[in-house]
């Protein structure tokens, strides 16, 4: 005889850099085991891989490229769906911030993931960079496995990284009269190598000012009775 089905609830939220509202289920059980492995392993590209295949795998709404979806639309999005799968509480552990601190214990916070709340976003027209009073250029916020990609080739400097960055990010150029997005291999780059300093800051600007996903926590140790605060900046973080 066939076990009975359990069903699995809906939720709802939305997309922060878009607004564009979304379904989803909790995550399972079996899923559930190959995110903690994930996280045990302290590794970031393990935990954005298994990340990505439980938003793949529990985003019900159609036409969701979860690969393009911004650094802080992945982070925001897995959230909630780890706040209805598992629970709102995360439990974390700190010690001072001061590593030079004498008192060397570390207190339980209780975490509400609930009161995480979306990174604001700019309108859209932030995205456009003039270059010259007719030329610009149009990006695209970077993707985890971009961030991911970049911050692995640790032999590259600064500039060589936002280089790429650019190049990754870019979804079009355009002037008065067209729109350019079907690049030939090397064009792409070259445009890019081609600009002047000034116009290479103002593009590299809106790297700087891409939104986050934070969140800042207070506690007061449990044995000396100091207050200590931090800012949780990124997914590893809302978990070690």
């Amino acid at each position: 005889m066939a076990l009975p089905s359990l069903s699995v609830p809906e939720f709802e939220t939305k997309v922060p850099s878009s607004g564009t509202p979304i379904r989803f289920r909790p995550f399972l059980v079996k899923e559930e085991k190959l995110l903690f492995i994930a996280l045990e392993s302290k590794d970031q590209k393990e935990t954005v891989r298994a990340v990505t295949n439980l938003l793949k795998s529990c985003i019900l709404t159609e036409d969701v490229n979860v690969d393009k979806l911004s650094s802080f639309d992945f982070e925001y999005l897995f959230l909630q769906l780890r706040s209805k799968s598992v629970g709102e509480i995360v439990d974390l552990k700190f010690g001072h911030m001061n590593e030079d601190d004498e008192c060397k214990h570390k207190t339980e916070v209780k975490l509400n993931l609930q009161e995480i709340t979306p990174p604001k976003v700019p309108d859209e027209n932030s995205r456009n960079v003039m270059l010259t009073e007719s030329i610009g250029i149009r990006l695209n916020y970077p993707s985890i496995h971009a961030v991911q990609m970049l911050a692995e080739n640790i032999d590259d400097n600064d500039f060589e990284k936002i280089m790429k960055m650019i190049e990754l990010c870019t979804q079009c150029i355009f002037d008065k009269e067209q729109v350019y997005d079907n690049f030939e291999p090397g064009e792409l780059s070259k445009f890019i190598g081609d600009m002047s300093q000034t116009q290479f800051e103002e593009v590299a600007k809106f790297f700087s000012d891409i939104p986050q996903l934070k969140h800042k926590i207070k506690w007061k140790c449990e044995k000396c009775g100091k207050d200590e605060s931090i800012e949780l900046v990124g997914l590893q973080n809302f978990f070690t």
